[in-house]
């Protein structure tokens, strides 16, 4: 059997908070955290095949601004799950990297979880959730989300996930105005710049069925990291109000720690028009057109 039968390609699809609220601060430093996440059809390629060793190669539009192999997620994922069945595997690894780094999409735990999905069918592993949770927790805060890559509420640190309804339809435009910023350094000007808050919004337990009903729901949540990443990253604002300024833009926000932002829109059509419109205002943006995934089903 060739190289080009034994591969296994996974995605690794960007990561969306729709909400996300700090709710307090664990003793060791940690934050507590509630957060909607859902995924986008739209992501990093990641692409496993045999081999004695394990061979790591990047590729892509956004390769460029990846760490050294070495301090890259999908090596030390790889390395940890290889550790943890004892076994002496190895696997040639090829990502393709279409989103930006340190951009609130998920990006590394993304890839991270998508590899580990891969070499799960390539060394014919079993795992229980259980122990796959407990690599995830290893490797970082999204990672175990982003291993179902379904929508789900985060508490927690990330290690309580709450599988949601299904949800309305929703499609929006991503944009990331080239501005890298670390989720530790977004949290330490959190801490230094803001309160948590202690009048809590109320989260739904069910989410509508009907998109503009559910964006309604969402349009009374926030996220709390805004502030925080606007002040390392000012340009987040102007990303904002030009997604705001879209005529069909229903609801705009930052994702995670930023720098990404989203704009939501009746449908896939309206999404694109504004994408297309905010790319040739800012050619040197990154802009896509998204559907997200807001049923139970697993991308």
């Amino acid at each position: 059997m060739s190289e080009s039968q034994d591969k296994i390609v996974e995605v690794a699809p960007a990561k969306v908070n729709l909400y996300l609220h700090i709710r307090g601060r664990r003793p060791d430093g940690m934050h507590l955290i509630d957060s909607l996440i859902v995924f986008a059809d739209q992501g990093d390629i990641i692409s496993v095949s045999p081999s004695k060793d394990i061979l790591i190669d990047r590729c892509g539009p956004m390769a460029d601004g990846l760490p050294p192999i070495q301090e890259d997620l999908v090596y030390y994922a790889t390395n940890l799950l290889a550790e943890t069945v004892q076994a002496r595997v190895g696997a040639k690894i090829s990502i393709k990297k279409n989103l930006p780094i340190a951009s609130g999409i998920g990006g590394g735990s993304a890839d991270a979880a998508a590899t580990i999905r891969a070499l799960l069918k390539l060394w014919k592993i079993r795992l229980t959730s259980s122990e796959l949770l407990q690599i995830s927790h290893k490797i970082g805060a999204d990672t175990a989300v982003c291993l179902q890559s379904r929508p789900t509420r985060v508490t927690g640190i990330g290690e309580k996930l709450i599988e949601t309804n299904t949800m309305a339809p929703l499609f929006a435009v991503l944009v990331n105005p080239r501005c890298i910023l670390t989720t530790k350094n977004v949290f330490s000007s959190f801490c230094h710049n803001s309160k948590i808050k202690t009048s809590e919004s109320e989260v739904p337990l069910n989410w509508a069925k009907d998109p503009y009903i559910l964006i309604s729901q969402l349009k009374t949540q926030r996220n709390d990291l805004t502030e925080a990443a606007i002040s390392l990253c000012p340009v987040i604002s102007n990303v904002l109000n030009k997604l705001q300024n879209q005529p069909d833009c229903l609801l705009q926000r930052m994702s995670g720690s930023g720098a990404t932002c989203f704009g939501l829109f009746p449908n896939i059509n309206q999404a694109k028009a504004a994408a297309e419109k905010i790319k040739y205002e800012n050619d040197c943006w990154w802009v896509k057109a998204v559907a997200l995934n807001t049923n139970k089903a697993s991308i």
